[in-house]
């Protein structure tokens, strides 16, 4: 790998605005504890609100379903 290319890729405008988008996401979403999942920038869950990992999985995909029909119904 070059050396420079790297250095020059690493402090580019793009990877600094993502850098700092991804520490102000967390803000936004008022996220308290890991794991946390934001679906569609607007259903957001975590094993506790809901009870256990089984059932976030659960509610995920129940999420993603809703959020796929909310965006196909948009169309």
């Amino acid at each position: 790998m070059d050396r420079q290319k790297f250095v020059d890729v690493y402090n580019s405008f793009g990877v600094r605005s993502r850098t700092n988008r991804s520490i102000e996401l967390p803000g936004n979403y008022h996220v308290t504890s890991t794991p946390t999942l934001v679906v569609d920038g607007k259903y957001l869950t975590t094993p506790a609100m809901v009870g256990s990992y089984e059932r976030f999985f659960q509610v995920l995909d129940q999420v993603i379903a809703m959020a796929r029909k909310e965006r196909a119904t948009r169309k």
